[in-house]
């Protein structure tokens, strides 16, 4: 019976946190990972506020009530929620690497924690001020803390860090009806999981799925966190706060300022700020980081939106570290930084007069512990965490304009201004430097640690550029949806690459008239040897089209390239000579960008049609083979990368430059418009091939030059940061 109430107090609070994070505006299909996390952090606020409420109102009913009541209040506010509109889903997809980490991560977790949670909380900083302030304050008669401590044979340090943690394990303690002693530490282990998913989430939204896979199993894998933290699982809660907080901030000034995301920021702080008295500073550094991103911004904006209610949502952080500091001071704790040390007497003047005499050895040993050793340096499944930070350091000071973006300058100011703080609280320490940094630093680096890993990986990839305005409408729709719909009335420019196509060109000049007839048509020349440019000129003089000519040979890739850059219409296509594609196809392929929905469709020869010639099975699985690589660089999932027939937005094609001259065209150009964000599509078409007898010219050396593209374009250019600008 105590095992499943206790289980129904944790279920309780993910159910309540649900309900509060829907209310909030949020859903499960807005972050598929990051949601959970959402709902654990709100709930796991939610029920430690009615805890301390049940305890100062002296205990009104038995305590194995509180979790029915949660979950009947969080199927209230689901009810509640059920017509409000959400935020939509938006972002990239994880990526079967990152999904991969993720699940390897997660078995890690749970592996760990469960072995965690078998043992007893007796000994260490766990027992000595989280476990033993919650006995404390569950089996004291009133809410005198400060009586109930002196004669208590609990030993409690610290008594004034916040009651976040200590309320948890009452929550337990008061579901399952008596003290627990290994129970408690359940929640430690969902706020690790719940970490996980918010990490994965985040560093997927600054870096390709391959680059945020690797970030996230040195960060948290091998059950890491829960061993880093070690018997002071309050540091992993500051972690997902300040993560919590940090994303949410880069959500609300990407996405419009939206209310929801401007929500889960303040949740984040009040997370942090009520774990550990470290995560108020951290908060605080975080508050003035968002401050100086806003100042930075070109053209400048106001930091804040106009009054309204949204603004509520700040009084949750403000009214957490107020109620913490009203409790602390009706007790009578005061905060040992502050104190007169029980060892000398000094007093926190005395203190900073004796900085000079440890600037040395505080910052031998910081740079030594927190910078560079974050666990025992026996630990060698530690090494690529231990080497995050001075790794995200030297990244900033490489490339420093590349620092002045969104997802990076935030984190890296609050990771930097967090170490700077931190560096300060062991100058003043009142207790033994050399003692205070042994004890202390190897588990405050942690609470930046996930934040240098979205620095690192940001810098790797390319992310969004802050000297930029965000956008000012306060609309919920993802920035795509709001920006990119075209006009219903769009021009059509044909881009015909032509290269000794005499027998064909007149006929696919005329389908194309026939099916549009104000279309665009930019014939490009590649220098032919047959009649092709006496013909594209005589056509040109009727002004059927405009003719292009290339002096020398140079390749498909080239030739488009040169017609690209002509086009004048709102949306381009490219269409081919041979005759092998029907402009039949044209209505289909347009139509999801004359919907709005799309940026970039790609007309596939595998997924439908009428008509289809079939050839060669060899053409067949490398075409296929290739595609299967293209999607694995870019996490698109086409069935037809090589095909002929691609359609874009022109603004996509603004976004970056084409480099490939021959074949190596098809990949470059489906990478480069996948990493500015477009929205792509699929169209079944009709495909009437040609034999090589027939006048194919694509060979083996192609396809060869299809992959030199693929690892150049797709790979090497996202390790070096040089990718196209985003599409906006």
């Amino acid at each position: 019976m105590t095992t499943l109430s206790i289980a129904h107090a944790l279920a309780a609070i993910l159910v309540l946190g649900t309900g509060l994070a829907r209310l909030l505006g949020t859903a499960p299909r807005t972050d598929r990972l990051a949601f959970w996390a959402w709902a654990w952090a709100c709930g796991a606020l939610a029920v430690a506020l009615g805890t301390l409420g049940w305890l100062a109102a002296g205990r009104p009913f038995d305590g194995r009530a509180l979790a029915p009541l949660a979950t009947v209040a969080g199927l209230a506010l689901l009810r509640a929620a059920r017509r409000r509109d959400a935020l939509p889903g938006g972002g990239p997809a994880l990526g079967w690497p990152l999904w991969l980490a993720l699940v390897a991560v997660v078995a890690w977790t749970v592996d760990a924690g469960a072995h965690a949670c078998l043992q007893p909380v007796l000994v260490g900083d766990e027992a000595n001020i989280w476990a033993s302030k919650a006995k404390v304050l569950y089996t004291a008669s009133g809410f005198g803390l400060p009586v109930a401590l002196e004669s208590s044979f609990y030993p409690v340090n610290h008594a004034d860090y916040p009651l976040l943690v200590p309320l948890l394990h009452v929550w337990i303690h008061a579901a399952a009806g008596d003290i627990q002693h290994v129970a408690p530490r359940l929640p430690l282990l969902v706020t690790q999981l719940a970490f996980v998913l918010l990490l994965a989430s985040a560093l997927r939204r600054a870096a390709p799925s391959w680059l945020a896979a690797l970030a996230l199993l040195a960060v948290a894998g091998n059950g890491v966190a829960m061993r880093v933290t070690g018997d002071a699982g309050a540091d992993l809660a500051v972690a997902l706060g300040i993560l919590l907080a940090t994303d949410g901030f880069h959500r609300w000034w990407q996405h419009g300022r939206a209310p929801a995301h401007g929500a889960l920021a303040a949740i984040g702080l009040a997370f942090a700020a009520w774990s550990k008295n470290e995560g108020q500073m951290l908060a605080l550094c975080l508050v003035i980081a968002v401050v100086l991103a806003a100042w930075l911004a070109r053209p400048r904006t106001p930091l804040l939106p106009r009054p309204s209610r949204a603004w509520l949502i700040a009084l949750v952080p403000v009214g957490i570290i107020a109620l913490q500091r009203g409790l602390d001071a009706w007790w009578g704790f005061e905060n040992d930084l502050f104190a007169v040390s029980p060892h000398d007497g000094s007093t926190i003047a005395q203190r900073v007069a004796r900085i000079p005499d440890r600037i040395g050895t505080v910052a031998s040993a910081f740079g030594r512990d927190v910078l560079l050793r974050i666990a025992p340096s026996a630990d060698r499944t530690l090494v690529p965490m231990r080497l995050t930070l001075p790794i995200a350091a030297l990244a900033c000071l490489v490339s420093p304009r590349r620092a002045l973006r969104a997802q990076v300058l935030v984190p890296a100011l609050v990771a930097a201004g967090g170490l700077t703080a931190y560096a300060l609280v062991f100058l003043i320490t009142p207790h033994e430097v050399d003692w205070h940094l042994v004890t202390a630093a190897q588990r405050v680096s942690f609470h930046v640690v996930p934040l240098a890993a979205l620095v690192l990986v940001a810098q790797l990839a390319r992310s969004e550029p802050l000297l930029a305005a965000p956008p000012s409408t306060t609309r919920t729709e993802p920035l795509a949806q709001m920006t990119n719909a075209p006009p219903r009335d769009l021009r059509l420019s044909v881009v015909v690459p032509v290269f000794n196509e005499e027998q064909t060109l007149p006929e696919i000049v005329r389908r194309i008239r026939t099916i549009v007839p104000d279309a665009e048509i930019i014939a490009v020349d590649d220098r032919s040897i047959d009649g092709s440019a006496a013909l594209l000129r005589n056509m040109a003089a009727r002004g059927e089209l405009r003719a292009l000519f290339h002096e020398r040979n140079r390749g498909k890739g080239a030739a488009m390239r040169t017609g690209f850059a002509a086009a004048t219409g709102d949306v381009v296509i490219v269409q081919d000579a041979d005759l092998e594609y029907d402009p039949q196809d044209y209505h289909a392929l347009v139509k999801p960008i004359r919907d709005g929905v799309a940026d970039v469709v790609y007309g596939s020869r595998f997924i439908g049609g009428e008509a289809h010639r079939v050839l060669y099975f060899w053409h067949f699985a490398v075409n296929r083979a290739l595609t299967l690589l293209s999607n694995m660089a870019s996490n698109l999932n086409l069935t037809d990368m090589e095909t002929c027939y691609k359609v874009f937005r022109r603004e996509v094609l603004t976004c970056f430059e084409l480099e490939e001259e021959r074949f190596g065209f098809d990949p470059e150009i489906t990478l480069k418009a996948a990493q500015t964000g477009a929205r792509f599509y699929e169209v079944g078409i009709s495909y009437y091939g040609r034999t090589y007898e027939e006048g194919k010219k694509i060979g083996w050396r192609d396809g060869l030059r299809v992959l030199v593209s693929i690892a150049r374009y797709g790979v090497w250019r996202r390790f070096t940061g040089r990718v196209p600008r985003r599409l906006r």
